[in-house]
């Protein structure tokens, strides 16, 4: 709440001071005011008292504005915005009438137009942080494609093909990771490239105003406990016995183990890029911050390629709610291919499919609102990016290899 106040306060500052400053002045010395709009005292004697009732009420909104609750807030401007419009109209339409000439008409509006900018500013802005935080609605993944778009176009579509020489594991590898995080991407893109089979358990942030925090994370302490830190991703293989916390780590034991002698591709390149793309995506919502979800019985099962911009806007969803699932990676040339038409059609490019309650959908917003919908059971804390902070992180936290 701290943080939203201030983020508010900063928001209405500017409307403030120009309906304050305005009102004050128009109150203190009304005649002078109608001689600076270039308005005649003399043919409207009415106007000085006008000026001070506007006066009045703009005082009267500015401070319900800054003593406001966050959550009334948008309402408010929203008054003072059809109030400001009504001023414009109500001075054209004196124009209009010979009330007033061209000139004094201009200046009448302009007082309104100059509260009415720095207030539709505010609503804007205000309205931009209302939308992402409804994760399920329709601006808001727009939104979210469109970034997640531009992040595979920027890594070249990495990830959307599998590696010919692949060799498929005999049973599904175990990741800890959570999908905001760019050293997490570099491994999903690894597992992407050789086809296997995971099962996820997200672990999402609780907050980003420290790093190693457990809070009430449902997968962090699984980690903390198994390999004695937070470091993700983590990754154990039930094929080998083998676990690793350490993203290059990873990297080079799948290419070694699944690879069957393919080389990494653009590793380097993929690195900076997606650390590029992610720093622009704002929304916690993306993958980052833990939103309270219930446990579904049962894991889900999808069916998604790192390489598509659809399945990164569910991989992010999935992230959030801390969901289990098991992800069958499906990118062009698997041999997972198949089936995932069976299943979802022939062109479908992604599915999720929920056991717990029958849901079977290949449309990624479709399948967002049914899982925020179905799981979601409390608010994301109430933080924004702008709260970032290191406090907490070690020497290995934010490097090139790891990050949490």
């Amino acid at each position: 709440m701290r943080g939203q106040l201030g983020y508010m306060a900063a928001l209405i500052a500017a409307m403030c001071a120009v309906r304050g400053g305005l009102a004050a002045y128009g109150y203190l010395y009304p005649d002078q005011l109608m001689d600076s709009l270039g308005a005649s005292i003399a043919s409207n004697p009415q106007m000085p008292y006008i000026v001070r009732v506007w006066a009045i009420r703009d005082v009267v909104l500015a401070l319900l504005v800054v003593l406001a609750r966050p959550q009334t807030i948008r309402g408010l401007l929203i008054a003072c915005i059809a109030i400001d419009a009504t001023d414009i109209v109500s001075a054209h339409l004196a124009g209009a009438a010979g009330l007033f000439d061209a000139g004094d008409t201009w200046h009448l509006k302009l007082t309104a137009i100059a509260a009415l900018v720095p207030e539709s500013i505010a609503l804007a802005i205000l309205s931009w942080r209302y939308v992402f935080h409804r994760p399920s609605g329709a601006i808001y993944f727009v939104w979210h494609w469109l970034s997640s778009y531009l992040l595979t176009y920027w890594t070249r579509q990495r990830g959307a093909w599998v590696q010919p020489t692949a060799i498929p594991a005999a049973q599904p590898l175990v990741l800890y990771e959570y999908n905001g995080c760019p050293f997490c991407q570099r491994v999903r893109a690894v597992i992407t490239d050789l086809d296997l089979d995971v099962q996820i358990y997200p672990t999402p942030r609780v907050t980003i105003r420290a790093y190693a925090q457990l809070g009430d994370s449902r997968y962090r302490p699984v980690v903390k406990e198994k390999s004695g830190q937070l470091m993700f991703p983590y990754i154990e293989d039930p094929n080998t016995g083998v676990s690793l916390s350490d993203s290059s780590a990873i990297i080079a034991y799948l290419m070694q183990t699944y690879g069957g002698g393919a080389r990494v591709r653009r590793l380097s390149s993929l690195s900076i890029s997606t650390l590029m793309l992610r720093s622009l995506r704002l929304s916690l919502y993306f993958g980052v911050l833990r939103v309270p979800s219930r446990l579904p019985p049962k894991p889900l099962t999808f069916y998604g390629t790192q390489g598509s911009a659809g399945a990164i806007v569910v991989f992010d969803a999935l992230t959030c709610l801390e969901l289990p699932y098991q992800w069958r990676s499906c990118a062009r040339g698997s041999r997972k291919r198949a089936e995932l038409a069976e299943r979802f059609g022939a062109a479908a490019v992604l599915g999720l499919i929920d056991p717990n309650t029958g849901f079977v959908s290949a449309s990624p917003f479709a399948i967002v609102r049914y899982l925020y919908a179905t799981y979601q059971c409390g608010r994301m804390a109430d933080e924004t990016i702008l709260g970032y902070s290191t406090d907490g992180a070690t020497a290995q936290h934010g490097t090139s290899s790891s990050q949490v």
